[in-house]
């Protein structure tokens, strides 16, 4: 993706969402020659900040069910109060720290299950298009979130599980012979 300007004048990052992404590369399926061999590196962006999810309202988590507008009024609202200002919601800074990390968690889990959403799609049409008998699936991810841990909310800036310990999935070929 590249940066646009927001409205608050924040960069904001258009990326593709899974959905995008598994529509591309079931299209380059498609075109490519059946009879080579194909190697395919697919990106998921969508568990990353900022946290959006594609999903109906009603599969997502806490108070990642609420309106994009409504999650930013609230985050800000928690900003205020951690900075001392509790205006109308009357939280202390502690209390909307913890009220803010817990829309994080809410907001990244609902981002997972929307990518695991999509993978699982992806791998169910390519098991309708006979691509599973040769093809090995490799699932990982390039770090964690820490989100609250030791007060952090970001990746980046350790070596804690919490960031450095990832998934690696691999799946044989469905045609391949077990030992």
């Amino acid at each position: 993706g590249h940066p646009m300007v927001g409205l608050n004048g924040e960069a904001v990052l258009q990326r593709k969402t899974a959905e995008m992404l598994n529509r591309d590369l079931l299209g380059w399926f498609a075109r490519r020659p059946a009879d080579r061999p194909f190697f395919a590196f697919v990106n998921y962006y969508d568990a990353h900040r900022p946290y959006r999810y594609y999903t109906p309202p009603e599969t997502r988590f806490g108070r990642a069910a609420l309106s994009f507008d409504e999650q930013a009024a609230f985050e800000r609202a928690c900003h205020e109060a951690i900075a001392g200002r509790p205006g109308q919601t009357g939280l202390t800074p502690e209390q909307a720290g913890r009220e803010l990390t817990q829309f994080y968690h809410d907001a990244y889990d609902s981002c997972i299950a929307y990518v695991d959403q999509q993978l699982g799609l992806l791998v169910d049409e390519m098991e309708h298009r006979g691509l599973l008998e040769n093809t090995l699936i490799v699932v990982t991810s390039d770090h964690g979130e820490e989100i609250g841990e030791r007060g952090r909310l970001v990746h980046g800036a350790s070596v804690y599980s919490t960031e450095a310990h990832v998934p690696l999935v691999v799946v044989p070929p469905s045609g391949s012979s077990r030992a």
